[in-house]
């Protein structure tokens, strides 16, 4: 990202910002209310989900991604509150946030590329340094940081705490975390050691038959629906 800028939201949107991604794209984010959407025809989230966000005053962000050179946004993510870590409970104990694919990416598209605040390049055993670096965040910003490879034996921590869109530091890890019926939930995206994040799941164009494919937004949706497009990735060590 290169630069931003922010204005009132056009139509329904209460804001909307725009963040280059590079010299052809840039992302455009609008952020709406859970009742401006559930009154939607077609709303890109499952009635009964943005009903009990709208109760508790809950917020939207909904993300395209710009070709500036043809003039045409394409659907990209989503971020809203997560249903994996709200479980059973109702809403109102905030789960915290969630990223969500808005559209049905196929198996090994990039989703987006980790970014944030570097916290210094160290090389990989330099187990002092990068604790040092992370001992000067306060404890809400030590799990939005990430190790990424660079180059030979060398690693850069990035806090992602404050990044803008694609947003990938409100995507969860599915460790530990289990669905309705007590079964594991399965991470369906994966994150390379550069930071690029990467889909598991298929979309509808992608022949074969192998791999789960995103699951179809039902308009009457609940959080079962929108837990079925949470984008998930197997935190790890780093």
């Amino acid at each position: 990202m290169t630069s931003a800028h922010t204005h009132a939201g056009g139509g329904d949107a209460e804001a909307e910002w725009i963040q280059e991604q590079d010299e052809r794209y840039e992302w455009v984010t609008r952020k709406y209310t859970a009742a401006t959407l559930a009154g939607r025809a077609r709303p890109p989230i499952g009635r009964v989900a943005l009903k009990e966000m709208a109760a508790v005053g809950a917020h939207v962000l909904l993300v395209w991604k710009r070709d500036r050179r043809k003039g045409t946004e394409s659907r990209w993510v989503m971020v809203a509150p997560s249903a994996v870590l709200r479980g059973e409970e109702l809403l109102a104990h905030d789960p915290g946030l969630g990223l969500y694919a808005w559209r049905d990416f196929e198996c090994d598209e990039v989703i987006g590329k980790y970014a944030g605040e570097s916290l210094g390049v160290f090389d990989e055993g330099d187990g002092e340094g990068a604790a040092a670096a992370l001992a000067t965040l306060d404890r809400t910003r030590a799990d939005k940081v990430l190790e990424l490879e660079r180059g030979a034996r060398r690693v850069e921590l990035i806090d992602g705490t404050a990044a803008g869109a694609p947003y990938l530091q409100r995507a969860n890890d599915a460790y530990g975390l289990v669905g309705p019926t007590g079964a594991p939930r399965k991470n369906s995206a994966r994150m390379g050691p550069d930071g690029t994040l990467r889909s598991l799941r298929r979309g509808g164009r992608q022949k074969g038959s192998g791999g789960e494919r995103w699951q179809e937004v039902e308009e009457g949706g609940g959080w079962e629906n929108l837990a079925r497009r949470e984008i998930l990735w197997g935190y790890g060590r780093g």
